[in-house]
């Protein structure tokens, strides 16, 4: 049996029980847990996709009182508006977030230096506090979105 296989991210030839390239930092063992959903991510996409049907399900009309039954109302055809936009604004950020969290480009970001040609990752390359900080700014983001859908509408 060999004792060396390729890496599956940067095709180098690594040692059989290495868990992780030396080359280009990929987890390769195979109790390598995989990256799970993100929730975040999810949360957008709920929260954008009910925002934008509560938006197509608006009644933009008010009853006039005169022969002429229910007209439409600016104001509600303007909250409706924005609503619609907002979710659908929310949906694709989620969207995104989910695809670059999963994806192998994402993962790695695909970033290729000219010297040494090797993928390099930079969520291994962050600290912690680094990490937490991204989500917070990833979360306002969303946060205030929200708010400006809400603004907005009111």
């Amino acid at each position: 049996m060999s004792d060396t296989k390729l890496c599956p991210a940067c095709a180098e030839e690594i040692k059989a029980a290495a868990q992780k390239c030396k080359h280009c930092g990929e987890a390769v063992g195979a109790s390598s847990p995989g990256r799970g959903p993100n929730p975040l991510a999810a949360l957008a996409v709920i929260v954008g996709v009910g925002l934008f049907a509560y938006a197509m399900a608006m009644d933009v009309t008010v009853d006039s009182g005169t022969v002429y039954g229910r007209v439409a109302n600016i104001h509600l055809i303007s909250q409706q508006a924005n609503f619609r936009n907002g979710g659908a604004f929310l949906a694709l950020i989620g969207l995104l977030l989910g695809f670059f969290s999963k994806s192998p480009a994402g993962q790695a970001l695909a970033v290729r230096t000219p010297a040494t040609r090797t993928t390099v990752d930079w969520e291994s390359k962050l600290s912690p506090q680094q990490k937490q900080i991204a989500g917070l700014v990833i979360g306002t983001v969303i946060f205030l979105s929200l708010l400006f859908v809400y603004a907005a509408a009111h």
